[in-house]
């Protein structure tokens, strides 16, 4: 029952994680392109099963809209790669909890 559990848990965390992506891709894509904002960039860390701020900096004070856009061209091109990748996973993990859960079926 473990292996299941895990299983299960696995695919949530994915299917969460895709979700988490396309929050943030919707956002950025919603997002009004205003003059002289200033973007700010945090680094975090993955520790003891929880992600924790290392560091925190300024990317460039009071970018232009039109420096903005191909910023943020390029944040959403790399979230939808990670969220391919999510996908593969999260079907890779679904596949597995198939098994698991004909092979409990079957006992």
């Amino acid at each position: 029952m473990s292996k299941i559990e895990e299983a299960v848990t696995e695919v949530a965390n994915y299917a969460g994680n895709i979700y988490g992506i396309d929050e943030a891709i919707e956002k950025l894509e919603s997002y009004e392109l205003n003059e002289r904002v200033s973007f700010t960039a945090e680094i975090y860390a993955w520790e003891a099963g929880d992600y924790s701020a290392k560091d925190k900096f300024v990317l460039n004070s009071f970018l232009s809209s039109d420096d903005q856009t191909p910023l943020r061209k390029i944040i959403i091109a790399m979230l939808k790669e990670k969220r391919e990748e999510y996908i593969s996973d999260f079907q890779k993990a679904t596949v597995s909890l198939e098994k698991l859960a004909k092979e409990v079926l079957n006992e």
